[in-house]
């Protein structure tokens, strides 16, 4: 990411313009792990990358142990699977279905992240299953799905919050995800459009970006000489295509929230037992 000289204000100005681009929210194949229920202290043995491994009908984790996501290093913002090699002391109890794989969940989370994670559970897909939102705020986001028996990551540590990236939001039930991010203290937006795709990845609707300015001589930065454009131009682009502000518009949602941590591990846990 380049570093801005305009004035802060241009990055206000660019998102109420138009909508951008970001380059490295297309995500691989995730993962998909089981919850250990840890009933057996030396459960071993992991599954191969992306082997659905069912939790058994009625929440009865304790037939399955051991069970692993892979453990390998994943590149920023990739839907890479959580570890699952810890077995966590404390078993889902008398919770099933998502509720069991959350509680299980979130106490893994804490124990590669800490305990100053904090929690939300919000409704991307509109499927009736909240997913978990697992954030350190103003720093990055994790997001996680479950669907018939298993727990699919979505955002693996997602930052945010520094280099003009303003985070993710969501459109509740609509299945659209939305992220601005900067270039030049606004003069460059991106705005990315998304959506949780069918096989439980995070998939790039749109990428659109927007030149704030007029680039005359088309090097892809403001220079001295066009900083009298700046605040009276604008044209965004998808996939290098010019396109209209309607169009720019047609893929927005309705209202869109942040994905925000509001609840401590202790209150989520408490919360899954009244669902």
């Amino acid at each position: 990411m380049k570093k801005g000289y305009f004035p802060v204000f241009l990055l206000m100005a660019g998102m109420m313009m138009s909508c951008g681009k970001k380059e490295n929210m297309l995500v691989e194949e995730p993962k998909v792990y089981a919850i250990n229920s840890g009933e057996n202290e030396e459960a071993g043995g992991n599954t191969a990358d992306g082997a659905e491994i069912p939790i058994p009908e009625g929440g009865d984790m304790s037939e399955v142990s051991g069970a692993d996501s892979g453990n390998e290093a994943s590149d920023e913002n990739s839907a890479s699977g959580r570890s699952a090699e810890k077995t966590p002391d404390k078993k889902a109890g008398e919770l099933s279905g998502y509720q069991a794989a959350y509680e299980v969940l979130s106490i893994e989370c804490e124990e590669e992240d800490g305990t100053d994670l904090t929690y939300n559970l919000i409704d991307v897909d509109g499927n009736g299953v909240p997913e978990l939102a697992a954030v350190k705020n103003g720093y990055y986001v994790s997001l996680y799905t479950w669907d018939t028996g298993n727990t699919y990551t979505l955002m693996d540590h997602w930052g945010y919050g520094a280099m003009g990236n303003a985070g993710y939001e969501y459109c509740p039930g609509k299945n659209s995800l939305r992220n601005y991010n900067t270039d030049y203290a606004g003069a460059i937006l991106y705005t990315t459009y998304m959506q949780v795709g069918s096989q439980h990845t995070i998939d790039t609707v749109a990428e659109i970006v927007t030149y704030n300015f007029d680039d005359v001589n088309g090097n892809g930065k403001p220079d001295e000489e066009e900083e009298g454009s700046l605040g009276n131009y604008s044209v965004s682009y998808i996939n290098g295509e010019e396109v209209t502000g309607e169009e720019c518009e047609a893929y927005n949602a309705g209202e869109y929230e942040y994905i925000q941590g509001i609840m401590s591990g202790e209150e989520l846990r408490a919360k899954l037992k009244e669902l």
